[in-house]
């Protein structure tokens, strides 16, 4: 159960999220709930790893993550994958 302070910042949060996600161009694909673990995994699509950044940079964002356990995981498909090798060389 959680507290009333972070219910009211999870409303904040669920209220501001669209807009965020469409400043910075990030599409929610989709939210799977772990219950007995208590995660949460959420997929995201954005145009840059750098406008995901930024998204979560909002102040409501900031807040709600100082409040739990996060780890991202950035990826990217096979063809992008390999023009990151490429670049490299």
């Amino acid at each position: 159960m959680h507290d009333p302070e972070m219910m009211k910042l999870l409303r904040e949060v669920a209220a501001s999220r669209a807009e965020i996600e469409k400043k910075y161009g990030v599409k929610r694909v989709g939210v799977w709930t772990d219950l007995p673990d208590h995660k949460i995994y959420i997929i995201y699509e954005a145009p840059t790893a750098e406008a995901f950044q930024r998204s979560l940079m909002e102040p409501v964002f900031i807040q709600w993550l100082g409040h739990n356990s996060n780890e991202i995981k950035m990826v990217m498909n096979e063809g992008e994958g390999q023009k990151m090798m490429e670049m490299l060389k």
